[in-house]
C-alpha cells in the first residue's frame, strides 16, 4: 500500500537534483501555494486515509541526512521532505534510521545509497532523487599534485577510497594503475592527505566538500571530477 506514496512524490521526490530544487525553492517561497500537483481520486483517497507518514532518517550523513545533540534531523533529504509536505499538505513524522526497519514502524526509507537495497520489505524506486559526482582532493601544500584533474593523472598514485560501496571496485576496473588505499571513514581520508600518505582522496563531492568548508580544512583543495557518481534513491513498503 505504501507504493501509493511514492506514486505521488516521485515527480519531486525522484526527479534529477535540479528538479528538486526548484521544487523546494517553490514551497519555500510565497507562491508555492500557486503550484497545482494533479494526483489521481485514489492517491488523494490514500493521503486522505494516510495523513501521516513515518520516514527513517539516518543521523551521520552530513550533509545529506543528519542530526546534531538535542536538535532535529536535518539535511538535503529533510529539506525535500519538507517541500513535498507543505505542496501535498501531508505530515512526514521522521525517526531515526534503524538498521533493521520493519514495515511495522517506517513506512519509507528517505536515502539509500545504490537502487540494490538490502530491506526485504522495501523497494528501491527506479530513479535516484540525487546524483552526486566523486571528486579528487589533493594537499594544496604537494606541488606535484597541483596538475592533476582527472583519474588519468593518479597513475601510480596513492588514492585514498571509502572501503565499502562501488567506487573502489569501479576505479580498479577502469583504472589499474592507480594505489588504492581504503579507508573506513571520511577522517582517515583526511588524516592520510594532510599526513601525504596518501596523494590525493576521491570522495562523495557534496559529503567531502560539506566537511572540508565545515572543519575548515585549508590544506584540502578539490582539482577534479571523475567519472563516477553516487545515485541516493527513496524506498517505500513493498505493495
Amino acid at each position: 500500500m505504501m507504493m501509493h506514496t511514492w506514486l505521488i512524490v516521485t515527480a519531486m521526490y525522484c526527479a534529477n537534483v535540479h528538479a528538486i530544487e526548484e521544487v523546494i525553492q517553490a514551497a519555500s517561497s510565497e507562491t508555492h501555494s500557486q503550484i497545482e500537483v494533479k494526483l489521481t481520486p485514489k492517491e488523494k483517497a490514500w493521503l486522505a486515509q494516510n495523513p501521516d507518514i513515518r520516514v527513517a532518517v539516518k543521523s551521520a550523513w552530513m550533509p545529506i541526512e543528519f542530526k546534531l545533540e538535542s536538535e532535529r534531523h536535518r539535511g538535503v533529504s529533510v529539506d525535500y521532505l519538507n517541500a513535498i509536505s507543505q505542496l501535498l499538505n501531508i505530515s512526514f513524522t521522521i525517526i531515526d534510521f534503524p538498521e533493521d526497519s520493519q514495515p511495522e514502524v517506517v513506512d519509507l526509507i528517505s536515502g539509500v545509497i545504490g537502487n540494490q537495497i538490502v530491506y526485504p520489505d522495501y523497494r528501491a524506486l527506479n530513479q535516484p532523487f540525487l546524483v552526486v559526482p566523486f571528486a579528487i582532493y589533493v594537499n594544496r601544500s604537494q606541488q606535484q599534485m597541483a596538475e592533476v584533474n582527472s583519474l588519468d593523472a593518479l597513475k601510480g598514485k596513492r588514492v585514498a577510497v571509502f572501503k565499502h560501496g562501488l567506487l573502489s571496485r569501479r576505479i580498479s576496473e577502469n583504472y589499474p594503475d592507480i594505489k588504492l588505499v581504503s579507508v573506513n571513514i571520511a577522517d582517515e581520508a583526511f588524516q592520510l592527505l594532510e599526513a601525504g600518505d596518501v596523494d590525493a582522496y576521491v570522495g562523495n563531492e557534496l559529503v567531502v566538500d560539506y566537511h572540508v568548508s565545515v572543519h575548515r580544512m585549508s590544506y584540502v583543495k578539490k582539482v577534479g571530477a571523475t567519472p563516477f557518481s553516487s545515485n541516493i534513491y527513496g524506498c517505500a513498503q513493498r505493495p
